[in-house]
Formats: C-alpha cells, structure tokens, sequence
C-alpha cells in the first residue's frame, strides 16, 4: 500500500506511542497533544512506519523541515531543506519541490540501517507533498539531493 497522508485513529494514538513521541520530540509542548484534533502523520500501515513533523526552520533556515520518522523498531529524527530549484509560486506546473538532506539521527546511533531509512524518508517524503494532509498542490514532482 505504501506511505499516505492520513489522521491516526484513537487505536492508533496508542497502539503507536505518539503521545510518548510528541513529549520526547516536542518537549516544548509536552501534553499539549495535537491541540486537540487528531495527529496527522504520514504513515505506511502495513510497514509500521510514519512520520510527523516535529519543527521547521527559523529566521535563518526557513526552508527547513524536521521529522520524528518511526520505521518498524528504529526511530530517526530527520532534518531536510527545501532547496534551490524548488517552485516558489502554487501556480506553477509543475509544482517541484526539492529536498537536500541536513541531518539524520538514528535513535541509539545504528548507521548500519541508514539505507533502509534514507528509503523510507524518500517515500515518506515523495507522499508527504507540500504539506501532508494539509495542503497537496496538484502535478507536484518531489525530487531529491541525497
């Protein structure tokens, strides 16, 4: 089936640990779980896998987008840039969007599963469009540097 923008169900907020997820990713706002709405994640069923977005960039990285990515036992906290090359108006058609990978923490250091992940981030992201769940542009071409 693959990766899709999708709410978590009740079973899932649990079944997954993503309130554990937030508080540990999102310490800033721990307990203030989704502001009451449910979670939006990019999320694989069959795999076990998801994603959501943990921050994004600030006055000087703007482009910048930070993952927590969960793929069966590894957890990995990713940070991508949208780059050069990217579109900047919606209107244009195609809309690209260009990613370039700035750091990739897998949980506990295990690099030996750094392909597997960086796969998994490829396809979170080719689904996770321009803004998840949220906002998809039509004709969007994900393309990446790493």
């Amino acid at each position: 089936m693959g990766f899709v923008n999708d709410f978590a169900t009740d079973d899932e907020v649990e079944s997954l640990q993503l309130k554990k997820y937030w508080d540990k990713y999102k310490p800033r706002f721990k307990g203030n779980y989704w502001l009451g709405r449910s979670p939006d994640l990019t999320i694989d069923r069959q795999r076990k896998a998801f994603a959501f977005l943990v921050g994004g960039g600030g006055e000087y990285t703007p482009g910048w987008h930070i993952f927590f990515l969960k793929l069966g036992d590894l957890e990995a906290k990713v940070t991508v840039d949208v780059v050069e090359g990217s579109s900047k108006r919606f209107d244009e058609n195609p809309f690209r969007i260009v990613w370039n990978l700035i750091r990739l923490d897998i949980e506990e250091g295990d690099e030996s599963h750094r392909e597997e992940v960086v796969t998994a981030l490829k396809d979170m992201l080719t689904t996770y469009g321009y803004r998840g769940i949220y906002r998809q542009i039509p004709n969007t071409q994900v393309v990446f540097q790493f």
